[in-house]
This record gives C-alpha cells, structure tokens and sequence, in this order.
C-alpha cells in the first residue's frame, strides 16, 4: 500500500515505532497540560471533583456522594468505577483520574492506528492517528473535568474491530466493559453486536442474536429499575432532560411513535444544524460518505440532539469523544475508497488537506481552547491558596467554590457553596425540573466546620449579578452567620472556619 502511495521513503527510515513515539509523545503532553490546570485551580465545574469523592468513599465502603447529595449509582450505572479501584487505591487523588483519561486517550488513538494499517497502508494511518490526536471534540473532551466516558474510545474500537472480525468471545469481552461504563454506553454495546451479527456468517450469527437481546434487557432494568431504585425516584432523574418528549422513560423510547410531531420538532431544531457541523468538523463529508460506520453511534447523537441540556448541544464537554471512534472509521473507509493507483495525487492532496483544516480548526477554536485551559499564571496567588487548602485538615467536612473542589476531593463530606444560594438546590419548582433532585433543598451539615470560599466564583458573580433577592439573601444568609470566623485569605479568597 505504501509503495502505492510513493511513501515507499519510510523504508530506508531507522526502524523507530514512530506510531508508538506520537502516542505516548501525545499523553506527556496532556498529563503536563491537565497536571499545570489542576494546580492552578483551572477546574471550574464539579465533575472532577464528584467522581474522585466517588471513587474514594467506594474504596471506603460507601456509594453516596455528598458533593451532589446522592447515590452515585443513582445517577448512571458507572460500574467501570470498580476497576479502576486498584489504582486509585495506589494513588488516591484526583490526578489520578485525569491520568487515566489521558492514557485511554493516547492508547484509542494508536488502536485507531493499528485498524487503520490493516485497512489504509501505515503512512496513511499515521495521518489519521495525528489528527484524531488534533479533532477538537477530543481536545475539548481533554480538557473539561473527568466523566467514565473517558474511557470509552478504546474500548469501542476494539468492540468495533472484533466485531467486524466476527470474534465473538472478543466481543463479548470488550462491549460488556463498555457497557458497563454508563447506561447510554449500552447503546453502542447493542448496535455494536448487531453489526457483528450483520458481518458472520448465517451459521454463526445465533450468539449476536442473543447478546443483542440481552444487552436491550440490561439497558430497560438499568433505567426503569436499578438507577432510579438508587435515587429513591420513580423514574430516571435524567428524563427532566427530555421533558418536551414525554414524562417517563416509556414516553421517551417510544416518542418517534407516540409523539411524532414532538420528535422530530426537537431533531430538527436549529441548534442541531450547527451541533452536527461543530461535531464532525472537517471531516463531515467523508464521514457521511460512509453512513454504515456511522449507524452504531447514531443513538447517541440522537441522544444528544433530543435533550433539552445545552452542553449536550455543543463540543466543548465529555460527549463527543464517545462519538468520534466513528467519525474516524468512517472517513477512513471513505479514504480507502478512493486509494486507487489512478488517484495516488489526489489522495496524498487529500491528507495534507485535511492536516491544514485540523490547523485552520485548532485556529478557530483558540479562544475557547483558552478560556478552558484557564492555567493561572499568578505564581504567587497559587501558592497562596494551596497553603488555605493545606490548613484543612484532610478529613474535615468541607464547604467550597467550584474550583477547590478538586483538590478537596478525597474526603468523605465535601459540598458545594454554590447549592447554599441557587435555586436549582433551594426552591422546589427548580429542584422537581433539576437532574440533580434529591426531592428536598440543600441544607448545610452542622458538622461542616471549614469553607473556602473564592469571591471571583464564576457561577457565584452570575448569581449575584442577576439580583434574585431570594438569592441573594440566601448568600448573605451564609456570611452574616455570626459562628463563621475568617483565619486565612488570599487576594480573592477567604477561609472560615466555624
């Protein structure tokens, strides 16, 4: 293939594992990036910070989550957790998530490598495997807090390829650790086996068959029983996101029958239009060229262009990631297509052009790249705020602003200043439509003793700025509490204790 190509060059290359070197290359990049984000206080949401309390009360016997009040397990079925349990027991910290989310991403982008040799050639691979490397959505995936989903590329590509390969016992293997990810993941894991079903042969297709059935079984009890069972809900907590569609989750499954007007209303809302240009970006066109490797990932996308939530509408959160493995396989396969000896030009043209859109993308996107990144440079103001979090004593209950959280994280009760005051966590007609309904508002413990508190809060400067008086006197409520006494502060940060 190579020779084909005119890259027969790379044979008189030193033998290097070039494939190898860009990966790991790749991941000591990010662990530098994410590590220099999270001791600059970069994370500004809580997700980091809920799945690392998770994953530590599970090392210490417990499921409940105080940060969000809940079950974890009561808000997907992040069963995955378990296994990596054993190395978080080694390193108990919230970097340690993020390495992790670093390493399967380095390790999906060389097994989209390693299918693509066997399909492309290798030098054609390489091009692939680099701009996966550089596909926004995956950038942004990177550089936004922690989800499992993280951990979800790698093994679609190895589900997608022992699948294609008709090895069913690989399947198996490989599609029930994605399964067991997440719920939605369940989705792949089904579409996945009956595109296996579709590439064996007739006499072998009865086990796809049956592990199609019983994943769809698995699917319904997770979000009919188990999930809401340890909520103490009646329903899946996360339908709220769907409510246009129907009120249960019989409602939203069966809404393209049942309410067919309102399903295809919110498909082809506009917001869509510019959700499915920003998902595939430059390779749009070759990815639809190849609908059929696009077909597992569509309950997904469907997924995310129903929901009312706005970051499901964009890229800058953890969901595209888990679509992206397509994306590639299919615009690959489109590239096979045309590799022919009366196209070599065109096809060699066709990947520096696709290098100079991921450029001119990466460009377009900068400011945002940026604004996530959001490394302080202030020396001075971050050591500062480290020695705050170092006065806590680490099994303290703790009260703080979204971006010490994560470093807060490895205790049993850590809270969210923010549900003091938002409404979302304070009045019951915001609390009934939120995915985050623990069917009560949030009081403060008696046995949080600590709060640190920054005054520059993002979510808190919106809050204010919007002058709801009950939000506002619910912050002012918190200060004038005559127990709260000030004993460390930075330029924009304060330290109680009570």
């Amino acid at each position: 293939m190579n020779q084909r190509l005119g890259w027969d060059f790379l044979k008189r290359l030193p033998k290097i594992p070039i494939a190898k070197t860009i990966s790991i290359t790749t991941a000591l990049f990010w662990v530098f990036v994410l590590t220099k984000k999270f001791y600059t206080f970069g994370y500004y949401d809580w997700d980091l910070a809920f799945f690392t309390q998770a994953t530590w009360n599970l090392l210490h016997g417990k499921s409940f989550v105080s940060l969000v009040g809940i079950n974890y397990f009561g808000d997907h079925s992040y069963f995955f957790t378990f296994i990596i349990l054993p190395i978080f027991y080694l390193a108990p910290s919230a970097l340690t998530l993020l390495y992790l989310k670093v390493i399967a991403f380095a390790i999906s982008g060389f097994l989209l490598y390693r299918i693509a040799v066997e399909e492309i050639g290798e030098t054609p691979a390489l091009y692939f495997m680099i701009l996966y490397f550089l596909f926004p959505g995956n950038i942004f995936g990177l550089l936004y807090e922690f989800n499992p989903e993280a951990f979800a590329p790698p093994l679609i590509f190895l589900s997608w390829y022992a699948a294609t390969k008709g090895r069913f016992i690989q399947f198996l293997m490989w599609s029930f650790l994605l399964a067991s990810i997440k719920e939605n993941m369940l989705l792949l894991s089904i579409m996945l086996s009956l595109y296996g079903f579709s590439k064996s042969p007739k006499e072998n297709r009865n086990p796809w068959i049956i592990l199609t059935i019983l994943y769809s079984g698995i699917f319904l009890f997770l979000i009919f029983k188990l999930i809401p069972l340890f909520r103490n809900l009646p329903q899946h907590a996360f339908l709220v996101r769907y409510g246009n569609l129907g009120e249960s989750p019989a409602d939203l499954l069966l809404s393209p029958i049942l309410h067919t007007q309102k399903f295809f209303t919110a498909i082809f809302n506009p917001i869509n239009y510019s959700y499915l240009i920003n998902l595939f970006d430059y390779l749009l066109i070759p990815a639809i060229l190849s609908l059929t490797r696009l077909l597992p990932v569509t309950p997904l996308i469907i997924q995310h262009m129903l929901s009312i939530h706005y970051p499901e509408h964009t890229i800058f959160y953890h969901y595209i990631p888990t679509i992206s493995p397509f994306i590639f396989l299919a615009s690959m396969k489109t590239f096979k297509k045309i590799i022919i000896p009366t196209h070599v030009r065109w096809s060699k043209a066709l990947l520096n052009g696709f290098y100079i859109l991921a450029i001119f993308s990466l460009c377009t996107y900068a400011p945002d790249i940026k604004n996530r990144l959001n490394i302080n440079s202030d020396t001075q103001e971050t050591i500062a705020r480290w020695q705050l979090i170092n006065k806590i004593p680490t099994d303290a209950a703790v009260i703080a602003t979204f971006n010490y959280l994560a470093p807060l994280s490895t205790r049993e009760k850590l809270y969210s200043f923010h549900k003091v005051y938002d409404k979302a966590f304070q009045e019951p007609a915001q609390i009934k439509h939120s995915e985050l309904n623990t069917l009560k508002a949030f009081t403060l413990p008696e046995d949080v003793h600590y709060a640190l508190i920054n005054l520059d809060d993002a979510w808190l400067l919106d809050r204010t700025a919007q002058k709801e008086q009950n939000t506002l006197g619910r912050i002012d409520n918190f200060y004038k509490d005559s127990l709260w006494k000030i004993i460390g502060r930075t330029k924009r940060t304060i330290l109680l204790l009570r």
